[in-house]
């Protein structure tokens, strides 16, 4: 490209070379007579007069057009100030709602109103700022403006979606985000919406469709989506056990325990319809192998409500039975001396109770030692004593919301008390070492909810030194997962462990939360 410009240059450079020697050695004149004035000169100056004459004609074309056009090209500098204005308001009054900054928010909506009102981002600037407010009529009224335009439909769908949810219009969610996956069924957030509304307005299936979705798109791991089958696997197998179908029931919370058997209440669930269906050695079977992955007191009741009416040391033999394969686990422990207690056999409520030879440090330890001694001999000052100790000694695993830290009776899909899907775990809820405390219902990693609203009035973090707790518990290798959980990547069974300690931090005395959910202090 350059080789042929200089090419150019040199051939442009000689032709002018060529045509002033040619007029230097032919001047020739040129005569020009007008309004009675005679005008000589050689037909070099002529050309040159004419060049300088088109150029004079250019430059005042020139100036001419941008004289004619000045308001237009004003006009256009001052709607380009006016858009740069305007995006550096809608960008810091975005910035500023995100920062929870009302006042500059506020003002930076105004101004973004005035300078682009036009923008997408603006009314999504003004929807955000009437959510700050609290004012949900306005931000709903904007993201119901988003649809009717193509590059703002999915964001007012989004909008919308969240809006509903938050009024707790679980039906108005579910079409707003079935809308938001007719446009976009790959989006992240779209499937994961369409799961949260569906599961929430208990179109279960359609929640599942969903789960299967994020996982063909590799947005959830495998072992995730199983989770989350396996927990929707079980409010079915509820619904239909309610309603008197126990084949689909059968159906579903065989496979709830094949997606997730470390769920304990999933277990119970399965051994509850094998009984509803008159089997109750199927019944056995499921709890027997359910404790293997998960050892839990829901096992424990559920394997000894098989029998109605049994003698005690028959309901010890059993107990054994249940508790063979991990008998090393805290719950197998005060499962056989809570049994041993009731047959009478003292020495072997003592051999369960103590760890290591040491004393019993869980609280159901305590409070069974308190009964042994009352039982055994009579002593009620020794009862007494295991009664103080019991009120110091750390509580016994219960399930606790992992987003909230309340503490609800029993397990439930969605927790009653923070409204999460899947949120309670079985784990030690937190406490203060040495203390009365029973159970407390909020962490500090926790929303502050529970301390504004008054379920606990105080909390406290202890240090990991001042603190009792027990060891974590750690999954088995993937060679003792049975073949059908294999499949599905469901989660192993723990090795010979103790019920997980919780965080530190504690609150006044509580008590749990009943099945409608909130708290008592």
């Amino acid at each position: 490209m350059l080789y042929a410009r200089s090419i150019l240059y040199l051939v442009l450079v000689i032709g002018l070379v060529v045509v002033a020697v040619f007029l230097a050695e032919f001047p020739g004149v040129m005569s020009l007579t007008w309004l009675g004035y005679e005008i000589e000169m050689s037909f070099g100056i002529f050309i040159i007069a004419v060049i300088v004459l088109m150029v004079l004609l250019a430059v005042g074309y020139v100036v001419m057009r941008y004289i004619w056009r000045f308001p237009w090209i004003m006009g256009g500098k001052m709607s380009t100030s006016r858009s740069r204005r305007g995006q550096e308001a809608v960008s810091r009054g975005i910035l500023a709602a995100a920062a929870g900054d009302i006042e500059a928010a506020e003002e930076w909506t105004r101004r973004a109103k005035r300078l682009a009102a036009d923008q997408p981002l603006t009314g999504l600037l003004t929807a955000q700022t009437a959510q700050l407010k609290g004012d949900h009529e306005t931000a709903t009224a904007v993201f119901v403006g988003m649809l009717d335009k193509d590059e703002t439909r999915l964001l007012g769908l989004r909008g919308l979606v969240t809006q509903a949810m938050r009024e707790d219009n679980d039906e108005r969610a579910l079409e707003y985000a079935r809308e938001a996956y007719a446009m976009r069924p790959q989006t992240p957030w779209v499937l994961e919406q369409l799961f949260e509304c569906s599961e929430k307005a208990h179109a279960l299936d359609e929640a599942e469709d969903a789960v299967l979705m994020q996982l063909r798109h590799e947005q959830i791991e495998r072992s995730a989506a199983n989770r989350k089958r396996a927990v929707l696997a079980y409010e079915r197998a509820e619904d239909a056990l309610e309603a008197g179908d126990l084949d689909k029931a059968l159906k579903e919370a065989k496979s709830c325990h094949r997606l997730a058997p470390e769920l304990a209440p999933g277990t119970a669930l399965l051994a509850k319809v094998h009984m509803a269906r008159g089997s109750q050695r199927r019944a056995a079977r499921a709890l027997e192998k359910g404790w293997k992955w998960a050892p839990h007191p829901d096992l424990v009741a559920a394997y000894k409500s098989l029998v109605a009416v049994e003698q005690p040391m028959d309901w010890l033999r059993r107990v054994r039975k249940l508790v063979a394969e991990r008998s090393g686990h805290e719950a197998a422990r005060l499962a056989k001396a809570a049994a041993a207690l009731e047959a009478e056999v003292w020495q072997e409520v003592r051999q369960y109770l103590r760890i290591d030879g040491g004393e019993p440090v869980s609280r159901s330890a305590c409070l069974l030692m308190a009964e042994l001694e009352r039982r055994e001999s009579g002593d009620e000052q020794a009862a007494d004593a295991w009664m103080l100790r019991a009120e110091q000694a750390p509580p016994d695993p219960a399930w606790v919301c992992k987003v909230s830290g309340v503490v609800v009776d029993r397990w439930y899909p969605r927790c009653p008390a923070s409204g999460v899907f899947d949120s309670l775990e079985w784990r030690r809820p937190p406490y203060i070492a040495g203390g009365t405390t029973t159970a407390a219902l909020v962490s500090m990693t926790a929303p502050p909810r529970a301390l504004e609203s008054g379920e606990v009035t105080e909390a406290e973090v202890v240090s990991p030194d001042e603190a009792v707790k027990t060891d974590g518990a750690a999954p088995a290798n993937d060679s003792d997962k049975p073949d059908d959980a294999k499949s599905d990547g469901a989660a192993t069974p723990e090795a010979e462990d103790k019920a997980t300690a919780g965080v530190p931090v504690a609150a006044q005395t509580t008590e749990t939360v009943p099945a409608g959910g909130g708290a008592r202090t």
